[in-house]
């Protein structure tokens, strides 16, 4: 088996875990942030999700960019003692900068509070500092599991078990009466268990022990740090570009409006739900081919990861732009319909982040982490000039409107300096070819049940229709590639199954 077919089976396997567990925890995650927005006005939602938006981005900024230096110098590493020495560095410069960012944001949050005119801020900020110290180091232990590609164990701590926990606690305090304290509790329980199970896993392969008594040394610190800090400064930029609409929103508009939009922010990460499947086994693996030199094999890694991104993307990502209503109502209920126009809007526009594939992911794996630095400057940059035009005029609609535009650019300049850089880039016209016949059904669908309200039954059929098109779509285009029909090998092996017949199929229609 070649190098590249080795990679290409490792990627699926992972892959499958991290899909399957993330459309789990998703589901969870999704479970718990509704009953949290049903239980609570716009206006009530909007106080707390616009403190929660403004501690994790902080809780984010705290991370320095170390979990990825982690990740990345644990994959490059074989010397088990350098491999303590990095994990220890990790820990210790996230357990500084987490007490470091909640002393600061604690004396500076009647300032926070008065800069976005909501009295409210102060109060919640207090419920939401342990997060800051909790947040860097679970993503610690985290990255040393992506760096050993351990997908299972990944699952149960990040997908599985924290976000189960973490329901149960938001259940208990909703059960006694205090919902927005419950809400509180739920989005810091999430980090909370993660650190508990991701660390406990940790241990099989790096001995907790071991790692505390490591003695660590100036330059293990600095070789982290060295690699890092650029992904730090790039973090907390495109932590901007994240959630600078939710920021903004609050400082132009009222709470309710920060509470429809924020509703709507779990459905609006649709685009690169896929990506994450990905991304916990893409980064080491495309590390390893870079630094052996297969830029051949690195080169396809990319561009067949993003067509299965792009295939499995599409379908859910038509179901939430083109019946955006019908999703809302079934969620949210229908007090949160003018988040609809909003949800549209960011689930079309976003696509374009799985159009790149794993763009963020290249550029650290060919070691060249300043892109991720000045791509989101740029693109921030657009962002934040955009918000202020937009917002005052369109109110979140022109917040969405700011954010896609910001995003494009963003992402835009980090592929081109991937192929500045190495030749290489994820677009392909086999790549495209199947989304647009696909695009056509939607469309049809959308025309036909114009005016009725799905609900979930519904939903779930439109999704389906428009999946089997998809399928359709890729065979009448002849799009089917070498690397599809080696999948549909694996899968038989894996499942014991004989599928002759699809093969046969596809490679009638392969071009």
């Amino acid at each position: 088996m070649t190098s590249i077919t080795d990679t290409l089976e490792g990627l699926a396997k992972s892959a499958a875990v991290i899909f399957l567990g993330s459309v789990i925890g998703r589901i969870i995650g999704l479970f718990g942030e509704a009953i949290i927005v049903r239980s609570l006005a716009p206006g009530q939602f909007g106080h707390i999700a616009l403190t929660y938006t403004i501690v994790s981005s902080c809780g984010s900024v705290a991370l320095l960019g170390v979990p990825e230096g982690v990740t990345r110098l644990l994959s490059s590493e074989t010397n088990s003692k350098n491999q303590l020495k990095i994990l220890k560095s990790g820990y210790l410069i996230c357990i500084f900068s987490g007490i470091l960012s909640a002393i600061t944001i604690y004396f500076l949050r009647y300032r926070i509070s008065a800069v976005m005119n909501d009295e409210y801020l102060q109060h919640y900020i207090v419920l939401f500092l342990p997060y800051l110290l909790i947040f860097p180091l679970a993503n610690v232990s985290f990255a040393a599991l992506r760096a050993q590609k351990r997908s299972f164990d990944a699952v149960i701590s990040k997908n599985l078990g924290a976000r189960v926990l973490a329901l149960f606690s938001l259940g208990i305090l909703l059960a006694v009466g205090l919902p927005s304290f419950g809400a509180a509790v739920y989005w810091v329980s999430v980090p909370f268990f993660l650190a508990l199970l991701a660390t406990r896993f940790v241990n099989h392969d790096f001995n907790v022990c071991s790692v505390i008594d490591e003695k660590i040394t100036q330059s293990a610190i600095l070789k982290l740090w060295s690699f890092s800090w650029p992904l730090a400064f790039g973090s907390m930029i495109f932590l901007l570009l994240s959630n600078l609409d939710i920021l903004m929103i609050g400082y132009f508009l009222e709470p309710s409006s920060v509470g429809y939009y924020r509703a709507i922010q779990p459905l609006r990460q649709l685009p690169t739900f896929v990506l994450t499947a990905f991304t916990f086994f893409y980064l080491p693996v495309a590390t390893e081919h870079f630094v052996n030199n297969r830029t051949s094999e690195l080169n396809s890694l990319y561009r067949v990861s993003t067509k299965w991104i792009i295939l499995v993307t599409f379908p859910p990502i038509l179901v939430f732009a083109l019946f955006s209503s019908s999703v809302v109502q079934v969620f949210f209920t229908a007090e949160y319909l003018p988040a609809a126009p909003v949800l549209s809007i960011l689930t079309a526009g976003l696509f374009f982040r799985a159009i790149v594939g794993l763009d963020g992911d290249m550029v650290k794996a060919i070691d060249r982490p300043r892109i991720e630095l000045v791509s989101a400057l740029i693109g921030m940059t657009a962002n934040f000039l955009l918000n202020i035009m937009l917002i005052p005029r369109l109110g979140i609609i022109g917040a969405a409107v700011a954010t896609v535009i910001g995003y494009f650019i963003y992402n835009m300049v980090e592929v081109s300096a991937i192929y500045y850089y190495t030749g290489i880039h994820p677009f392909a016209l086999k790549n495209l070819k199947p989304i647009v016949p696909t695009l056509g059904v939607a469309v049809a669908l959308m025309h036909m049940t114009s005016g009725i309200d799905l609900g979930a039954l519904g939903l779930v059929i439109v999704g389906i229709l428009i999946s089997i098109a998809q399928i359709i779509s890729l065979v009448l285009t002849h799009s089917v590639e070498e690397a599809d029909l080696f999948l549909i090998e694996k899968a038989e092996k894996q499942l014991g199954r004989n599928f002759t017949w699809v093969k046969s199929t596809l490679e009638n229609f392969s071009g």
